[in-house]
């Protein structure tokens, strides 16, 4: 027993500092054959070891701790590795945004094209615009023109009830939803959004409202009471409110999810909200025309900031909100009748529509829409009567 003994500690031994020791097999259950370079310990290539009941559980527990050994380096391998291939490409990408930053942020967009006319002559008093599978809406005097990117019209919405009633009726914002429904907050005759299908059929009020026993149409009752401006994202309707000023969230059946605000001049509070949008990360732009600022909030209503212009170049009446590609917030102020642009981080980065050369000079511009497909941006340009049209570079 001493002898086998001593032979499994030379064992253990060969296995500590043999790196070339590998075994061929385990004859059966009492032998181990090995093989390793000659040295003190075998003293020729292959050797038997015979090994007895007590030593198999020791071998056995021998061969796990080298299983355990090798998954544990290579796991760790794998984490350093995946780890420094993670630190490589955040560098790089931090490189690269600095270096092109200039590039891809700072540089303003070109005046391209206007569109002023549809089949009936001039398009008069332009308020909202909206892209939605190229085609072009814009929430004019009356109606809704319907056109190409490019300004060819196609055909037009008479804004009316199923009474056929439009006296009295001016499209405000116009939106669509991802089932082809098409939205226009109107007033001031009835200050309700209409919903029409893709043939221009009025199919109901949104929110359906209430209707009160007696049959009077209390504003108290309504979820909403003077609708302005329409956003569409991510399944959800945005509504800015200037008869309670508020913004109101709803699901597409009509359901009020959030609203958020009131009257007044403090943070998350609002005078004639004119229009929102939503990022990619879900903070909400608020543009608060009255207060002349742009308010900022998270995907759940809690106000985070506003947006600040440098001193010389304040707001005076922001309208119109929209981000581009690149995650830039573009405001359309009709006072200064031009757009300021701001990067993710909210920088100032330059404005646009003013002081052109050629006949891109905005007066008093209401919305902006930017179609995300091409590039192309709609601004709903109200006392040139026509959409002004522009490219990012």
């Amino acid at each position: 027993m001493r002898r086998r003994s001593n032979i499994w500690k030379r064992l253990l031994r060969l296995v500590r500092f043999s790196p070339t020791l590998t075994i061929i097999s385990r004859t059966h259950t009492n032998v181990l054959v090995i093989r390793g370079r000659p040295n003190n310990i075998t003293r020729k290539r292959y050797a038997i070891f015979p090994i007895t009941q007590r030593q198999r559980k020791a071998w056995q527990e021998l061969r796990g701790i080298s299983k355990k050994a090798f998954l544990r380096t290579v796991l760790v391998i794998c984490v350093v590795g995946v780890a420094a291939l993670a630190i490589f490409y955040t560098l790089a990408s931090r490189d690269y945004y600095q270096r092109h930053q200039p590039t891809l942020l700072k540089i303003p967009p070109r005046f391209l094209y206007p569109i002023a006319e549809d089949r009936s002559g001039r398009i008069t008093n332009p308020l909202g615009v909206f892209v939605a599978g190229g085609r072009l809406y814009i929430a004019a005097d009356g109606r809704v023109v319907i056109t190409s990117r490019e300004g060819r019209v196609e055909w037009s919405l008479k804004l009316a009830d199923k009474t056929k009633n439009n006296a009295g009726l001016s499209p405000r914002a116009v939106i669509l939803d991802r089932f082809g429904r098409i939205y226009v907050s109107a007033g001031p005759k009835k200050n309700r959004i209409f919903v029409y299908d893709a043939n221009g059929d009025f199919k109901y009020f949104f929110p359906r409202q209430i209707t009160p026993v007696d049959g009077t149409n209390s504003s108290r009752l309504r979820k909403v009471i003077n609708p302005v401006g329409l956003n569409y994202a991510d399944g959800l309707i945005y509504v800015t409110d200037v008869g309670d000023q508020t913004v109101k969230t709803f699901s597409l059946g009509g359901d009020l999810k959030r609203k958020i605000g009131g009257p007044g001049v403090a943070p998350a509070e609002f005078q004639y909200p004119h229009a929102t949008v939503r990022a990619g990360d879900g903070r909400i732009y608020v543009a608060d025309s009255n207060n002349s600022r742009v308010q900022v909030f998270n995907k759940k209503g809690k106000y985070l900031s506003l947006l600040k212009p440098p001193e010389k170049e304040k707001f005076s009446l922001p309208r119109g909100l929209a981000i581009d590609r690149l995650g830039r917030i573009h405001v359309v102020d009709a006072l200064k009748s031009r757009v300021y642009v701001f990067s993710p981080d909210h920088r100032f980065l330059f404005t646009y529509g003013s002081g052109q050369k050629n006949e891109g000079n905005l007066a008093y511009p209401n919305s902006i829409f930017i179609d995300r497909d091409t590039g192309l941006i709609f601004i709903a340009d109200r006392l040139n009567n026509r959409v002004a049209v522009w490219a990012q570079k």
